[in-house]
């Protein structure tokens, strides 16, 4: 029985009886339109519309509400908006094939547009508020117009959009719309509205926006772009609403919006776009200009909006509120009749008259409320930034704030510290050296931080100066700023470790400077150091002093430090240091000495540690050595390793030196017997270490040594017969291992000479005679595992990436990583261990294993000696590629050797005995740096098959002897510079497949055939030579490439035919040679060919190659002949057709190209035009067609003085009119004017800027009267033959982009200049000296480059200049003396505003040599000292107006009296450290615009204490007012005070409290009261009881995603949120500045993306939350990082590097499943706690873990549970204080060293000794692992199944990981810091 089945609801089942609910099936009653509009009905859920009037019960469609229709009744709009639709779209309704209209917005519908295409007629498609997230396909609607996607949830706009070229508005607001705005908009030509408001835009603004020429609206509003304003805008004619501010705007507003003007506040990241206000004086038709809330700087430029047509009737609307605009707001303006301009909350000091006299301005509130309509005065503020209404009136300031700008939305208290000149000299050098980039800058530049907290600088105890500068290893870049040494109170200065200039000129200023660090950075020369003679400590280290002793050092007389290691200073210390009679510590390791020890030494009688280490010092020790009485450490060790004899002679007794406690010999040739009186002088009580190993000392050790008790001797490697006096052996150094503790007796060994553990005994050699000596090292060569030992020490082994068995004591050797042996032998073949991480020299012990045949070491960091090579006698390959090689001097000795792999080095010569190799088969030496010539001797190597030495500095020519190697088959000397003809003799080498001989293009050229570049001057003519050989005596040629020579002839009629097989792929390169003639048409016997031809003289291709299909890889087969070479007339860069993509082009008007394969085209001869031809062939290569304005061109009957732009005058042979001048600025000129109008022979003046053309220079000498270029705006990137110009008086090429590249010198050839325009361009390098040439130039702007370096001296000889304009460049240094020479300067502008540099320096000049310079402009560089007292004192007319700009320099002092002698001076020196004004200047009423009549002084600069945002008064309503507060600034001027931000922080905590469920919080007292300051608010703490610095809410309820606004809060320091059900996102943290401590255990967090930009943040705890997967890379940018905490995760993988966390104290990774091996954390100096337990990581312990730490740290190390390895290192001895927890992990010793620490792990290794820190193997704790105070579960107990140390339980341990355990290979460091722990 069937059970009940109830009918259920179906909208789409419209039949009685329906069986399934689906699509309604065909219905052949019903017409097509209406079945889909039922569908549509169904799908949409037509029973819930909101009006469905006659849907489905009216036959008639055209009846149905919403639908339109034609005369033929077919379905022509679809109007159903705001219906209440819901669901899917069917893509049916495309079927509607009258449907013109479709508007479904305001639906909750789902849409897609697979089948558009199939609606042919539609035009309109309105789909807004649908809740549409992609228009994936909307490409397909080729005929579509008008299209409404606003208020969706799109995230992108698809390309295939810009398909759609018939779009005439687009409207795309309120999305969420990301990334870029696309160049490819401008596709859409016919676009005459765009809307893309209120979306998530970033970057720069296409410049193709601005080839829309039908647009009239462009809506952008509320984006964030970026960059500045594109140029090409300018170009938009058609324009009338330009909307791009990133606050306010709707769409009822078009694209402006009811709330412009308005305070918006910060709501939008970023800064917005930046430079230049454009002028938009090309704009006929604008109406509204929105461009508020961006970054836009300068001044409003005087013909802004001149170009718009209607200025009286109708009202214009511009926004610029909201940016850094400054100056005056132009009197231009006032042309214009109906305004609203609103400007507020930018920099402007003055309102031009007559702006205030406009009535109907501001909707006629400027007739009600005069100036305060447009804005505030200064002093003053509303709501709006004006006047509004009689409600909303301009405020005064209160007392203790200011405004100090027209248009203020509010009043700003001061914040003027009392050391603001040092602030200011540390900015100085912030800015000079990069700062945003160091790797810690924490609270620089910070104003409401004392600069005594800024990361790096120490200041005098109780004070705000300076005492120290500390910022070593930093990432500081640039040149140290000479300021810094006027910081008055600097004793020191470390910047080691940057990439920093530094220089010493100044330090004499710095009188109290004792302590200079400038080690490793690149230092060449100390000149100037020597006017610092009161120094005291000197560190020079890695630096670049080229073999010459820095002599400035002999005048430092009070120095007691210095280091001098690791420079090549000549190879001497010379005898003038001893008058360094002060030195306590010298050193001078890896100096290059190579002299004996200088017997000056002894007089420094001060000297106290002496080291000079690893250099080639030589002789014996001399005995004045015996003077230094104070002397302590001595350290002459290892003076052989570099090459030296080393130190010989006999030991002397060094009985004087009673305070001797380290003396390092080892590594030298010291000879003889230890003398019997060896350091007796005096009975010696305190601890002592000799090092005297591998001399060749003999005899004993004397008995007497045994009373020094803390004497600890090391023998090792000596020649030592006599035995060891029983006294001796009983000493503490011997660890109680007797004898063999001191030295291993003859006939045993180990690496160390001496047993220094249980695990490292001396062990037996097999040959007891191979071992005579005491203290033997090694047992003979045979013995391949210790060979392997060395090879494993030497080599870094326990750092290797791959090292399994190596350690292993029991491992067969042919089980180790890269090892293979011979079968059935235990005798090893082959070493390969590639890119493993070997890091060393490679001991030559290796040559010894006797069946060796292979060495494979490519790509590590080795060093190679080839001495003893012969022993390898079957050493047949080696690969040693990529290792750093510099010599292969000695592998002549390797005569087995048949294949060489030495590429990608550094070998700089191949000696002679490379050619005695005769066995070589295969060599590979690519990459290097080979130089010479190709010895003859190569004719040697008769068995060679393959030759590789590409790109390498080979020259000469090919030695003919390389005839002789019949066996070869690649001979690739690509990419050299090797010159002459192809010999014969190679040419007839019939075993040779490939030849090589490109000069570009590699080995087998996989980059053959790509793009070509025209040859350089240097090229041309450069390579091989002569006629090219037929190569037909090769039947094996595969390929042969012999492109970019300078082979000339023709191709011979036989080349290639000795070839065998024909069917074969032959590749052949010919390109860019000088090849003329014919292609011979035999070529065509070839099947696959790929003929490579361009770029040469050729005029003819056979026609049969035409249907060669399969050449040139089968593109003949679809381009023909083009797929060879492009044909004459035509040219790409390829010089054929690549593919579809790379047609070939027809050249450009009056160019050609001569020849087949052309890569460029050249100006052709244009013959004997007439001047009308010329014009005619201007107006085709221009676009002629287009234009703007072409009104008469080419029309018959009118001559051409009537044309355009067109200018003519009367010849000068009475001949006729010619033409004189070609002016068409600003008229839609396309192309590139051709060179064929310098043939019009009177031409003076071209005038094409502003349009969008190329322009060349090539051939402009013809034109022989040209004198006025201007070039201003269009595509001109290179000035190539603008020398040539010689009569040019005038020069414009402004607005242009030079991509970076220097002012090209031919420029400077241009000697009859007068006017000069390059600014905005995008010029580098330096300003030449060459400018000096140009001695009639008046008019010199550059202004917006990137010039760097000094002003050249030279400018000062332009004699004849007026205006010199070179502001927002780069320029550093001061302004040259020698402009004093330009005695005719009218104007001066050298401003930094805009860049990040400290600009000029130096005193202020005087320009005392001016006479007529009224105008300077030197504001915001870093000028130092007071006003001179004759500034400008020659001033001719010193009553006209002067006006000088000084605003934010460095200028200390009084404004003196005499500046009294000019009579109208307005003068801008605020922002700098004046601190008082003569007061006569105080009664000169014409001063300062007549402010000073009206205001006094204040009207000069505003008092100390007080403030505006000018520095000064300029009006009534902006007084200077003064700064609440204790702190008030010393200096006169100040134009800043602090403002608050509690209403904003309160509005912030209320959206906490709401969106993260404040109600129901366990506390939340005081929340949300109005009578409560937020700062009483639970949880809430305030910095000094005004902005919020804490949120303190742990464990109190809190739940949901608290909103990113909170990392808006200043000053947020604390953020603890621990213990709550959260949602945490990490997105917006980067905008909490202060946030230091951020906890977030326990909330559930599992994501931490975006949490890389906390950099503030110094503690973060995320313990016990759901994170899983690898910790992110991004962790590694949170460099301020002190404590993480990440324990109880689920984290796998690796660790990420910590590298970059320098302050790190504490890290905690413990309970997570990391693995890998643990890092040494040698970077993190800081570091003293690290917990990994419990996770996977495996490997050794590192011997150099914390290596950086402070030895005097108390330090925490907790590494239980894991798979660490091997022996506890004996390093960690270092640390007298340490808790260390090492449990249940794989490890198999402890260095004994570490058990004599009793003050380990709370006192319990001093009481229970090595088990204090691990139970030892075979016995157990429980629950520690080591034995403790606290009963017998802390005691180590017998159990045979505890196989390692430390195991917590008695059992068989399961591990993760393979366990590797072996004995532990001791490596003896030469450096200092590694030996004592190394032999202890």
């Amino acid at each position: 029985a069937v059970g009940p089945s109830p009918c259920q609801s179906c909208p789409s089942a419209q039949y009685l009886g329906s069986v399934e609910c689906g699509a309604i099936a065909d219905d052949p009653t019903l017409g097509g339109d209406q079945k889909i509009l039922e569908e549509i009905y169904y799908a949409a859920g037509g029973a819930q519309w909101k009006n469905s009037d006659g849907w489905t019960t009216d036959t008639n469609v055209c009846n149905w509400y919403g639908v339109s229709c034609d005369g033929n009744g077919g379905v022509t709009a679809l109007d159903l908006s705001e219906n209440n639709l819901e669901g899917s779209i069917p893509t049916s309704v495309f079927r509607l094939s009258a449907l013109t209209e479709l508007d479904l917005q305001s639906n909750d519908i789902a849409f897609s547009f697979d089948e558009i295409d199939q609606a042919v007629s539609l035009t309109t498609l309105y789909l807004s508020l649908t809740g549409l997230e992609s228009i994936d396909g909307i490409g397909r609607a080729k005929n579509l117009k008008v299209f409404h996607s606003t208020n969706n949830k799109l995230s992108t706009i698809p390309y295939d959009l810009y398909d759609v070229t018939s779009l005439e508005k687009v409207y795309l607001n309120y999305n969420n719309i990301g990334g870029r705005l696309s160049g490819s908009m401008k596709k859409l030509s016919n676009l005459e509205e765009l809307y893309l408001m209120h979306n998530q835009l970033t970057g720069q603004i296409p410049s193709g926006i601005g080839g829309l020429s039908n647009l009239r609206v462009l809506g952008l509003t509320e984006n964030n772009f970026e960059g500045t304003l594109p140029v090409e805008l300018e170009n938009m004619r058609t324009i009338e609403v330009l909307a791009i501010q990133r606050e306010g705007g709707t769409d009822g507003q078009a694209a402006g919006g009811s709330d412009v003007g308005t305070n918006f506040g910060s709501s939008k990241s970023g800064r917005g776009i930046g430079g230049p206000l454009l002028s938009f004086k090309d704009m006929p038709n604008l109406r509204e200009l929105y461009l508020g809330s961006n970054s836009l700087t300068g001044t409003i430029p005087f013909d802004f909006l001149n170009g718009v047509e209607d200025k009286d009737s109708r009202e214009l609307i511009v926004d610029l509120v909201s940016n850094q605009l400054e100056g005056r707001v132009p009197s231009s303006l006032s042309q214009f009749g109906e305004m609203s301009v609103y400007l507020a909350d930018n920099q402007f000091e003055e309102l031009a008259d007559g702006l205030c006299n406009k009535d109907d301005w501001m909707k006629s509130k400027v007739d009600a409320f005069g100036c305060d309509a447009i804005m505030c005065p200064p002093n003053s503020f509303a709501k709006h930034g004006r006047q509004t209404s009689s409600d909303t009136v301009c405020t005064q300031c209160p007392v203790g704030s200011n405004a100090p700008y027209y248009g203020s939305f509010e009043c700003i208290d001061d914040l003027a510290v009392d050391s603001l000149k040092e602030r200011d000299i540390l900015t100085a050098m912030y800015n000079a050296l990069r700062g945003p980039q160091w790797t810690l800058s924490t609270n620089w530049l910070n104003d409401d931080v004392s600069l005594c907290l800024w990361h790096g600088i120490e200041c005098v105890s109780g004070t705000e100066s300076v005492r120290g500068i500390r910022l070593p290893q930093n990432d500081l870049e640039g040149d140290v700023p000479s300021v810094i040494f006027e910081l008055v109170n600097l004793e020191e200065i470390n910047l080691a470790g940057n990439q920093i200039a530094f220089s010493f000129e100044g330090i004499e200023r710095a009188s109290k400077l004792e302590y200079l660090n400038v080690d490793n950075i690149g230092l060449k020369t100390l000149s100037g150091l020597e006017n610092a003679p009161q120094l005291k400590l000197l560190h020079v280290v890695g630096n670049d002093f080229r073999g010459t002793f820095p002599e400035e050092v002999y005048s430092l007389t009070n120095l007691e430090v210095l280091y001098l290691s690791d420079n090549d200073i000549g190879g001497r210390l010379h005898s003038a240091m001893a008058a360094l009679s002060n030195l306590v510590y010298l050193q001078c390791y890896e100096c290059g000495l190579d002299q004996s020890i200088p017997t000056w030494l002894g007089n420094l009688n001060s000297l106290e540690y002496l080291r000079l280490d690893q250099n080639s010092l030589h002789g014996s020790i001399p005995a004045e050595i015996e003077g230094l009485t104070r002397i302590q450490h001595i350290d002459f060790s290892d003076q052989i390793s570099r090459g030296g004899a080393g130190l010989t002679g006999p030991l002397p007794r060094f009985g004087n030196l009673l305070d001797l406690t380290e003396l390092y010999l080892f590594k030298n040739n010291l000879s003889g017997d230890i003398p019997s009186d060896f350091l007796f002088g005096e009975y010696k009580t305190h601890e002592l270490q000799v090092d005297l190993r591998e001399n060749k000392l003999t005899g004993t050790i004397s008995s007497s040594l045994a009373q020094l008790s803390k004497l600890s001797i090391y023998l090792a490697g000596n020649m030592m017969t006599a035995a060891i006096p029983a006294q001796i052996c009983t000493m503490s150094f011997a660890r109680g291992y007797g004898c063999d503790g001191v030295l291993c007796s003859p006939g045993t060994f180990n690496e160390l000479g001496r047993q220094t553990s249980r695990d490292n005994a001396c062990r037996p050699c097999d040959d007891l005679g191979s071992t005579q000596y005491y203290g033997s090292l090694q047992c003979g060569m045979d013995s391949q595992k210790e060979i392997l030992k060395k090879f494993y020490s030497e080599l870094n082994g326990p750092d290797w990436d791959d090292n399994d068995n190596w350690e292993d004591a029991g491992a067969s050797v042919c089980n180790y990583h890269g090892i293979s042996c011979a079968d059935g032998r235990n005798s090893i073949e082959s070493l390969v261990l590639e890119s493993n991480n070997l890091v060393g020299t490679v001991p030559t012990e290796i040559f010894n294993l006797p069946d060796l045949r292979e060495i494979k070491l490519k790509s590590n960091d080795i060093t190679f000696n080839y001495d003893g090579i012969e022993n390898a006698k079957k050493l047949v390959r080696l690969h040693l590629s990529d290792t750093g090689l510099t010599s292969i001097d000695g592998i002549g000795k390797a005569q087995s050797l048949k294949y060489l792999h030495l590429t990608s080095n550094n070998l700089g010569l191949l000696p002679d005995d490379f050619f005695e190799l005769s066995s070589l088969q295969d060599v590979f030496l690519n990459y290097n740096d080979i130089q010479g010539t190709l010895s003859n001797k190569i004719g040697k190597l008769t068995n060679l098959e393959n030759l590789f030495m590409f790109h390498n500095r080979i020259t000469g020519e090919i030695p003919t002897q390389v005839g002789y190697l019949t066996k070869l088959k690649t001979f690739a000397m690509a990419e050299n510079f090797m010159s002459g003809t192809i010999p014969t003799e190679l040419t007839s080498i019939s075993s040779l497949q490939i030849i090589a001989l490109q000069r570009e293009g590699g080995e087998t050229a996989p980059g053959i055939g790509g793009p070509l570049e025209v040859k350089t001057a240097g090229e041309i003519g450069a390579g091989f030579t002569g006629s090219i050989p037929a190569f037909d005596q090769m039947p094996k040629l595969k390929e042969l490439y012999l492109g970019a020579n300078s082979l000339s002839g023709t191709i011979p009629r036989d080349f290639l035919s000795g070839i065998q097989d024909k069917s074969a792929s032959i590749k052949v390169d010919l390109s860019q040679n000088n090849l003329v003639g014919t292609v011979p048409e035999k070529l065509t016997a070839f099947d696959s060919l790929k003929l490579y031809l361009s770029d040469n003289k050729l005029k003819a291709l056979p026609d049969a190659f035409c249907s060669k299909a399969n050449w040139m890889g089968g593109e003949v087969a679809t381009n023909k002949c083009d797929a060879i070479m492009c044909p004459p007339g035509t040219y790409n860069e390829y010089g054929r057709q690549a593919n579809d993509e790379t047609p070939c082009e027809a050249c450009p008007f009056t160019y050609t190209a001569e020849f087949y394969g052309s890569i460029e085209c050249i100006p052709s001869n244009t013959g004997d035009y007439s001047e009308r031809e010329i014009l005619r062939l201007f107006f085709q290569a221009t676009g002629g067609g287009e234009w703007s304005d072409k009104t008469n061109w080419l029309k018959d009957g009118v001559s051409v003085c009537q044309w355009n732009g067109i200018t003519c005058a009367s010849d000068e042979g009475g001949a006729g009119d010619t033409i004189t001048r070609i002016q068409l600025p600003s008229n839609k000129l396309r192309g590139t004017v051709p060179p064929a109008i310098y043939q019009l022979p009177n031409l003076k003046t071209v005038d094409v800027s502003n349009n969008d053309v190329g322009f060349e220079f090539r051939g402009i000498e013809m034109a022989r009267v040209l004198d006025a270029l201007y070039l201003d705006r269009t595509r001109v990137s290179s000035l190539d033959g603008i020398g040539k110009a010689s009569r040019l008086t005038t020069l414009h090429v402004q607005n242009n982009d030079f991509k970076g590249a220097s002012i090209p010198s031919e420029l400077y050839n241009l000697g009859n200049l007068e006017s000069l325009y390059l600014s905005d361009s995008n010029f580098g390098g330096t300003l030449s000296s060459d400018i000096k040439k140009l001695d009639d130039l008046q008019e010199f702007y550059c202004h917006g480059n990137s010039l760097t370096g000094t002003l050249p001296r030279d400018l000062g000889t332009l004699h004849n200049l007026k205006v010199l304009q070179l502001s927002e460049n780069l320029f550093v240094g001061e302004i040259p003396r020698e402009f004093d020479g330009l005695d005719r300067l009218q104007s001066l502008f050298i401003d930094s505003y805009t860049r990040n540099s400290v600009g000029l320096s130096g005193p202020v000049p005087d320009f005392n040599n001016m006479e007529y310079l009224t105008e300077i402009s030197l504001n915001a560089n870093s000028l130092t000292g007071s006003i001179p007292d004759d500034f400008l004192i020659n001033l001719k007319n010193k009553k006209s107006s002067v006006v000088i700009g000084l605003q934010d320099n460095q200028i200390t002092g009084t404004l003196p009296q005499v500046l009294s002698r000019f009579s109208k001076l307005n003068i801008d020196v605020s922002g700098n450290m004046i601190t008082k004004i003569d007061d006569s200047l105080c009664q000169l009423q014409s001063w300062q615009g007549g402010d000073v009549a009206s205001f006094g002084c204040d009207a000069i600069l505003c008092p100390a204490g007080t403030f505006n945002q000018y520095g000064r008064r300029s009006s009534e309503q902006f007084p200077c007012a003064p700064c609440e507060g204790a702190e008030q600034s010393p200096y006169m001027g100040s134009i800043i005070c602090e403002s608050e931000e509690k209403k904003k922080e309160k509005e912030i905590l209320e959206l906490f409290y709401n969106v993260c469920g404040g109600k129901n919080w366990k506390n939340n007292d005081n929340w949300m009261s109005d009578d409560v300051d937020i700062c009483h608010w639970y949880g809430i703490s305030c910095k000094d009881g005004k902005t919020v610095d804490s949120i303190l809410l742990g464990g109190n309820n809190v739940v949901g995603t608290p909103p990113a606004k909170i990392f808006e809060m200043t000053n947020l320091k604390w953020l603890w949120l621990y213990s709550n059900p959260i949602n945490f996102k990490f997105d917006g943290i980067g905008n909490a500045k202060r946030l230091t401590s951020l906890l977030l255990d326990q909330t559930g967090l599992s994501s931490l993306r975006g949490i890389g930009a906390a950099s503030t943040i110094e503690d973060l705890d995320i313990r016990f939350n759901n994170l899983k997967g690898p910790l992110p890379k991004e962790i590694s940018q949170m460099v301020s990082l002190k404590d993480f905490a990440v324990e109880g995760n689920q984290l796998t993988g690796a660790l990420p590097s910590f590298t970059g966390m320098k302050r790190l104290e504490r890290l905690r990774l413990g309970s997570n499943r990391f693995a890998g091996a643990l890092d040494d954390f040698a970077s993190n100096t800081r570091l003293k706690s690290i917990d990994v337990s419990g996770n996977i990581m495996s490997g050794p312990i590192p011997s150099t873990l914390l290596k950086g730490t402070d030895e005097d740290e108390e330090i925490y190390l907790d590494l239980s549970s894991n798979n660490f390895i091997g022996e506890v290192p004996g390093e960690l001895a270092r640390f007298e204080k340490m808790t260390i927890y090492l449990r249940d992990n794989l490890i198999t010793g402890i260095n004994p060293a570490l058990c004599e620490i009793d003050a380990w792990n709370d006192g319990d290794v001093g009481e229970f000794n090595c088990d204090g820190i691990l139970c030892p193997a075979g016995t157990y704790s429980e629950d520690y692992g080591r034995q403790t105070t606290g009963g017998q579960l802390a005691q180590c107990r017998q159990c045979g199944k505890a196989k390692y140390f430390g195991a917590s339980f008695c059992g068989v341990r399961s591990s993760a990981v393979s366990t590797r355990i072996g004995f532990a290979i001791g490596v003896v460091s030469a450096g200092i810091a590694l030996l004592a722990v190394a032999l202890i």
